[in-house]
């Protein structure tokens, strides 16, 4: 649509876009026939400041389902890194806390925020203060997940080794 004026309907969208903080990324569907760049350019000559990323994230959070900063960063267009950075301010306990870690989970320990104040789940131990056996239990598997072996991936595979080229 290059060229194309802006209607008042697409405008107002988005200044709606702007005023509640979601992603213009994720948003581009209400605008059809807008290029991101376009709709971006034209934002940025708006006249309404930026909502600021705390807020972007508060505002996404506020319908109290449990999130990861992956998710929320997709939700409000942040990285995973700075959601946390973000987030380890907001689950601070304190007057200003306005979410908590409901639980930790997996291997990497990531946490799982959830919208209001509380308290937040514990978090385990480092991995560098495991000891052997308790890595060795982490990472353990019983091994019936393993398909069995092709006899003739096998056969081939041994064809390559043994003759030092592709089999053909």
């Amino acid at each position: 649509m290059s060229g194309v004026r802006w209607t008042k309907a697409e405008v107002a969208i988005l200044a709606q876009i702007k005023k509640s903080g979601a992603s213009l990324k994720n948003s581009m569907h209400l605008l059809p026939g807008r290029s991101y760049d376009a709709a971006e350019a034209r934002a940025r000559g708006m006249k309404r400041p930026a909502v600021p990323a705390t807020r972007r994230i508060q505002l996404a959070m506020q319908d109290g389902k449990e999130r990861t900063a992956r998710e929320i960063g997709e939700l409000v267009g942040l990285d995973r890194k700075s959601v946390n950075e973000y987030m380890r301010v907001a689950v601070t306990p304190g007057p200003n806390q306005w979410a908590h870690v409901a639980r930790v989970e997996g291997l990497y320990r990531k946490s799982i925020y959830v919208y209001g104040p509380g308290v937040n789940a514990e978090r385990p131990d480092s991995i560098e203060d495991l000891s052997d056996a308790q890595l060795d239990a982490m990472h353990r598997s019983s091994g019936s997940w393993w398909p069995l072996a092709d006899q003739v991936v096998i056969a081939a595979m041994s064809a390559m080794c043994f003759v030092g080229r592709a089999a053909a």
